[in-house]
């Protein structure tokens, strides 16, 4: 049962990084976006730590925030890299 929480989070992890990174895509500066991706990261690494340690899997929490980190930090950039350039090139044409 603890697993099926785990893996839950994990989703919430990937959707919440994907909204991040479609609202941080449409920021006036590519700097901004990159700090507001790495914070979000930061946000949801600390929050799927924390979740995790609550569900007993102590051992487990250290890596699944990294993992949260990495996943969250790469899922964002995307999006938010990929939503500029799509509002770049709308307002070029």
């Amino acid at each position: 049962m603890q697993y099926e929480f785990f893996f839950w989070a994990m989703l919430a992890v990937v959707a919440a990084a994907s909204v991040g990174g479609l609202l941080l895509g449409r920021l006036h500066s590519l700097r901004l976006g990159v700090i507001g991706c790495i914070g979000l990261s930061l946000l949801i690494a600390v929050a799927l730590s924390a979740f995790v340690s609550r569900l007993g899997l102590i051992d487990a929490a250290l890596l699944s925030g990294i993992a949260g980190f990495l996943f969250s930090a790469v899922i964002s950039f995307a999006f938010a890299l990929l939503i500029r350039r799509i509002v770049l090139r709308g307002t070029a044409t």
